[in-house]
């Protein structure tokens, strides 16, 4: 259950009848609005790749897992590795 999109939604109902609060209570109402909306777009995206995955072990095991791009080819970083060990003077 997606409780940021049920706050999201009071929030949106509040805004529609902002107009006799006062400025501070609307801004409070638009953050907040933005707020749960965000989570809860968060969340769908979430529950919708997890049902990908499960939907496509039940229909096919192990092997329709490796059929999904589940993986993005990025390339590596040029940022310097650093590796810690024993110190050696070099001349």
């Amino acid at each position: 259950m997606n409780i940021s999109a049920n706050k999201a939604e009071k929030y949106r109902r509040r805004m529609a009848s902002d107009s006799h609060r006062k400025k501070n209570t609307q801004k409070r109402n638009r953050s907040k609005f933005e707020e749960y909306s965000k989570q809860s777009s968060s969340y769908t995206r979430v529950y919708m790749g997890v049902k990908t995955v499960n939907d496509a072990y039940k229909s096919g095991g192990a092997e329709a897992l490796q059929q999904l791009d589940l993986y993005f080819n990025i390339p590596p970083s040029l940022r310097p590795i650093i590796e810690v060990g024993t110190p050696t003077i070099v001349e």
